[in-house]
């Protein structure tokens, strides 16, 4: 098993399903905070490709040559990643696991800001913290100490910043703005069960193509064996859970 960070070198833009609309209808968009899986999946494909000489780049774009086509399958695979349920060769990689945030050696995760759940009258009363910006959600590690989303007097993850841009020279409906961010003293951080000797390096990710550096960490451990301290993330009576999908 691995453990792979992704140190951002620069600000990223995340982006998910309809993020500028058809045509660029949408001029003002918000990166996600997280990568999406498909793109996690992407990223190592490209780079095992790179690793293993056998992506070739052409003046225009990088692809396989023909000739290395069915060594490149055997490594990567060939079906394209949509949705969880669907299963597909993706070669020498054999799992990878929800994306996180790490820091020195404390992980963290995206947890609901909630002190706690009360059953009054047949409904549930959220008693949410307070002193966090993004009202809804916080980090915490794995002892349940908490960790603000975004950067404010020195603490939290996140640095948002925002950018103009006008993807069409001289023509004023192309203008947009969108927020992006980058990482106060994290890193992102997921397992990959991948059979094959991945080195570091500096890949890109993102709809930006924004450049991470990858550190890549044999381990004897994956996902699975974190053991979440779940009193500390949550007290609520009537065992009520809360699930953040």
């Amino acid at each position: 098993m691995k453990l792979i960070t992704l140190k951002p070198l620069m600000p990223f833009f995340f982006g998910y399903e309809n993020t500028f609309g058809k045509k660029g209808t949408n001029y003002y968009v918000k990166s996600a905070l997280f990568p999406q899986q498909s793109a996690i999946l992407g990223m190592l494909r490209r780079e095992i490709l790179l690793q293993a000489g056998l992506l070739t780049r052409k003046l225009r774009d990088e692809w396989v040559d023909e000739n290395k086509s069915e060594v490149a399958k055997k490594l990567v695979g060939s079906g394209k990643f949509k949705n969880f349920n669907d299963e597909i060769d993706i070669g020498v990689i054999k799992s990878i696991s929800p994306v996180f945030l790490k820091k020195k050696e404390k992980y963290y995760f995206l947890m609901p800001n909630i002190k706690g759940i009360k059953k009054q009258k047949g409904y549930y009363l959220v008693d949410f913290e307070e002193g966090y910006k993004n009202f809804g959600f916080v980090l915490k590690d794995l002892d349940g100490n908490k960790e603000p989303l975004f950067f404010s007097e020195n603490k939290g993850a996140f640095i948002e910043s925002e950018m103009v841009g006008n993807s069409l020279k001289d023509n004023e409906d192309a203008f947009f703005k969108k927020i992006v961010y980058n990482l106060n003293g994290f890193e992102f951080a997921f397992y990959a069960d991948i059979d094959f000797d991945l080195k570091d390096s500096v890949v890109k990710l993102g709809a930006d193509n924004s450049l991470f550096k990858m550190q890549v960490k044999d381990v004897d451990n994956s996902f699975e064996d974190i053991e979440f301290k779940k009193k500390n993330f949550l007290d609520c009576d009537d065992s009520v859970s809360i699930v953040l999908g």
